[in-house]
């Protein structure tokens, strides 16, 4: 009777783990996952909006845009934990102010992203990855998250003009963007860009939640003299539009073969979400 009694006593102890993570940040609860289960390859979309005053307009105006990636994360059972490669597929940045960035196809395929070891926490449903960097005609940089980047003055002296270099092979410096708009042109840059994330496993097939970001890039040369310039996004700054919800990521599950084009084709059926998923 005794065993009984401390068998019936201790189920419920027994029957206890992790509660699942609520993020109340977007008001979803994580699911919970078996190790290793979420490896495989991913389709990553990325929205990003800032706010910045204009003097020109007097006004605020919004930027920001789209980036999709491929996203092939490992699982390593001997430390259990994951990592994650990124391949770049899409970058659609927004109309601000009459001007529109566009970004080649040679440009966006010499960014180099590095790898991230995200935090997937299978029992609760949370996930998180931090310092998600993308790199674009920077290399060597003395410190990877603090050093300033070169700007319009200092690119040609050293040490800054070892720190860039012309990425995309077309001749200039840099990274090439095409401006168009109410102006037309060329700008040649280079860019420092952190993304960190937090959200949810809400499926074993998606993953969404909240992203903040920092960026530093300067305007080397361009076509259009205006157009030169340097500029910074903080993370803890007031750039990043106010509500929070507007900069999000959503993650879904693709076949282990996948690749940009699949990635491309998920986006244009809204299989990716083209609106916040939560």
């Amino acid at each position: 009777m005794r065993l009984l009694t401390v068998l019936l006593l201790s189920m419920p102890l027994l029957a206890c783990g992790p509660e699942p993570f609520y993020d109340d940040n977007i008001g979803v609860e994580g699911i919970a996952t078996e190790p290793g289960s979420l490896a495989g390859q991913w389709a990553f979309h990325l929205r990003y909006i800032d706010v910045a005053y204009v003097p020109l307009l007097a006004r605020e105006v919004e930027s920001g845009g789209d980036q999709y990636f491929l996203v092939d994360r490992a699982w390593d059972a001997a430390s259990a934990s994951y990592s994650e490669s990124w391949t770049f597929c899409i970058d659609d940045n927004m109309e601000t102010a009459g001007l529109r960035m566009t970004t080649p196809d040679a440009t966006r395929d010499s960014v180099v992203l590095l790898d991230t070891a995200p935090t997937l926490e299978h029992a609760s449903g949370e996930y998180g990855a931090r310092d998600a960097v993308q790199l674009w005609a920077l290399r060597d940089l003395p410190d990877l998250f603090n050093t300033p980047v070169p700007t319009p003055d200092n690119y040609q002296e050293a040490p800054q003009r070892d720190w860039i270099y012309d990425a995309d092979g077309d001749g200039n410096l840099g990274c090439t963007m095409l401006l168009n708009g109410f102006l037309e042109g060329e700008d040649y840059y280079i860019s420092r860009k952190i993304n960190h994330f937090r959200g949810v496993v809400a499926t074993p097939d998606q993953i969404f939640g909240l992203q903040s970001h920092s960026s530093s890039w300067s305007v080397l040369e361009a076509t259009v003299l205006f157009a030169v310039h340097t500029g910074e996004i903080p993370s803890d700054d007031g750039w990043q539009h106010p509500d929070p919800k507007r900069n999000w990521f959503e993650q879904i599950r693709m076949a282990d073969d996948a690749s940009c084009d699949d990635v491309r084709r998920a986006r244009e059926s809204e299989q990716l979400s083209k609106l916040r998923p939560f």
